[in-house]
């Protein structure tokens, strides 16, 4: 059984119109709720807010590596993985901890 794809709308809609889809602090209801009830333009305006391929200047989400700062070495190491991997979506550089000056990075950036 296939459900056309334009029926989807509206159910994609109502699903992520409902209270407890986000929680209170978030800003996506205000953001779904200006989507005029079109399920695939709410989808879209929530990416549109996140995702980098929608970024006017991708370029400028990688201009600095991060630091650790308060965050332990767990988040940092995370925030440092995404960061690469941001990288290597926009600049197609492929970069790892394995390799040395990527690592010479983490640990000069660590506290």
């Amino acid at each position: 059984m296939e459900i056309p794809v334009a029926k989807m709308n509206h159910t994609i809609f109502r699903l992520l119109s409902k209270k407890e889809m986000f929680s209170k602090a978030s800003r996506l209801p205000s953001i779904i709720r200006s989507c005029d009830g079109d399920g695939y333009r709410a989808l879209k305006a929530i990416l549109f807010k996140s995702h980098p391929a929608f970024h006017d200047q991708p370029a400028t989400l990688i201009t600095t590596y991060p630091k650790q700062r308060d965050a332990t070495m767990l988040e940092y190491w995370k925030l440092f993985l995404d960061f690469q991997q941001l990288r290597a979506y926009i600049a197609d550089i492929a970069a790892t901890l394995d390799e040395d000056t990527e690592l010479d990075v983490f640990l000069r950036n660590a506290k």
